[in-house]
């Protein structure tokens, strides 16, 4: 169930700190204090992490959304970049070292390797 405004307003502190869940791992986290903390709850690396947005007065359930889906957005780009970069080393290294080594110029098409525009002189 989505957290409402009012829910967070009236959110007060018990023996022991508790979470009230948004979605999307998005959650207020009320301290026995009585201090409401915006926490975003994901997994990296198949680890358990928090990303931490604010408190309640300051942002507002729909600025901590907002923050939420552009962390998603912006991590999800990075761990792309992540990825590709991670499989583009691992590929080199993976590469035997007469591949690495045969592959110096420019395949032309007629199948000649060459610096040179003119494959006639290769």
């Amino acid at each position: 169930m989505a957290l409402t405004d009012t829910s967070s307003r009236t959110a007060k502190g018990r023996a022991a700190d508790y979470k009230l869940s948004d979605g999307d791992g998005l959650y207020l986290l009320v301290k026995p204090s009585g201090a409401r903390l915006w926490n975003q709850a994901y997994r990296f690396s198949e680890k358990q992490k928090k990303l931490s947005h604010g408190a309640y007065p300051v942002v507002s359930l729909a600025e901590a959304r907002r923050l939420a889906e552009t962390k998603d957005a912006g991590k999800r780009e990075a761990w792309a970049k992540r990825g590709a970069a991670f499989f583009q080393r691992r590929a080199r290294r993976t590469a035997s070292p007469s591949d690495r080594d045969a592959g110096g110029g420019q395949t032309q098409p007629g199948g000649a390797e060459s610096i040179s525009g003119n494959a006639s002189e290769a």
